[in-house]
């Protein structure tokens, strides 16, 4: 009888995902439901926008969240809302519910999100959906952070996602429109818009401009329009604004490292690679690196000032394409650094700033190899 050692392989990854999952399972580090923390800062501020408050009053938002029977009488500190207005649209609903009933609508929208964020991605960059593929994303622990959470990353990727949908079929103005949803944390991206931007041909690259501006002007104004002079409250909440979160970014890490009390620290990663990328922007790598958004959305994550372990959700594509190869050691090693995710000695958000670092790495492997390949076909 012939041994089947894939059949194995398989065996041997199931039994190390049960693993995984009943660790995740421990009731010391993980939620009893879904949705109990984070949500509690989208749905407070939804309830002051909808009596036509300030959604970043700390007091007010303090006082609404106490006064939520379940996790918000748990609460060391009210959970403030730091996103810009343009997420008022997105969340105005919610001041029409009470808590649970915003927990199961939002944990709702978030599995839709996800699911139909992998199918777009699997459209766009036309990928199969192998084993591999399924085990990383049953064990892509950001998605479960946002489902910890009640985070709003989930339109993040939905937006990512749509923008590459419309990219690869070379609609600027749709694919810029799609990505402006990306605003209500727009740090995060800051790398995967100018992408996009250089992966259109030229031609193109005024409607992407367009879309992306058009699409923030509807949002902003929208928001004003939903809250009247919500900007100004944003920006009078921002005189004093939070630089010390630890978050696993390499600025975070450098200003945990160093001690330095300057918030400026946290800036200083982005300054330095965009710096980088246009002294080195004639070089072929740096070159395709930049027209990939997929890839450079890694790096984007990594040097960004903030961004937690749900932001890192838009890591998504990346994940299936490293995991769509037909070898083995990219969606091996992939699916070995998910399983990382759910480990007990990680039990700080900020401990998983080297997550987009690997992966970005990776991708720039997968990049070489694709040019190996294409190599070998022409000299042939």
């Amino acid at each position: 009888m012939e041994l089947n050692p894939l059949k194995y392989l398989r065996l041997f990854l199931i039994t190390i995902l049960i693993g995984a999952l009943l660790t995740q399972l421990n009731p010391t580090a993980q939620l009893e439901r879904p949705g109990q923390v984070d949500l509690l800062e989208y749905w407070a501020a939804a309830k002051l926008i909808e009596t036509s408050e300030n959604p970043y009053d700390s007091e007010k938002i303090e006082k609404i969240q106490r006064a939520e029977p379940t996790t918000g009488k748990t609460l060391d500190s009210p959970i403030l809302m730091w996103n810009p207005p343009f997420v008022a649209p997105m969340i105005k609903f919610l001041g029409n519910l009470n808590f649970e009933e915003a927990r199961i609508w939002w944990t709702s929208m978030t599995f839709l999100a996800l699911f139909l964020s992998i199918f777009l991605i699997m459209i766009a960059e036309n990928f199969t959906l192998t084993w591999k593929t399924i085990v990383a994303l049953m064990i892509f622990f950001p998605a479960v952070s946002i489902l910890q959470f009640g985070q709003i990353s989930w339109i993040l990727i939905l937006g990512l996602a749509t923008g590459l949908v419309f990219s690869n079929r070379q609609n600027g103005l749709l694919a810029g429109l799609s990505l402006s949803v990306c605003l209500i944390k727009p740090h995060l991206l800051y790398l995967t818009y100018l992408s996009f931007l250089f992966s259109l041909p030229t031609e193109r690259r005024f409607k992407f401009i367009l879309g992306f501006l058009s699409g923030g002007a509807i949002l902003a104004a929208s928001a004003e329009l939903i809250a009247p002079g919500i900007w100004n409250q944003w920006l009078a909440a921002f005189e004093k604004p939070p630089v010390y979160f630890k978050t696993p970014t390499i600025g975070s890490l450098m200003q945990n490292l160093i001690g330095a009390q300057h918030g400026w620290v946290v800036y200083l990663p982005a300054a330095i690679t965009l710096l980088v990328l246009i002294l080195f922007r004639h070089n072929s790598k740096c070159a395709a690196a930049m027209r990939d958004p997929i890839g450079i959305t890694a790096l984007s994550l990594a040097t960004a000032p903030y961004g937690w372990v749900f932001d890192q959700v838009l890591l998504l594509p990346l994940v299936i394409r490293l995991t769509s190869r037909r070898d083995l050691f990219l969606p091996l090693t992939v699916i070995f650094l998910n399983i990382q995710g759910f480990s007990p000695w990680m039990p700080n958000q900020d401990d998983y700033w080297w997550y987009p670092l690997v992966l970005f790495a990776l991708s720039l492997l997968k990049n070489n190899s694709n040019r190996e390949n294409i190599n070998k076909a022409f000299h042939r």
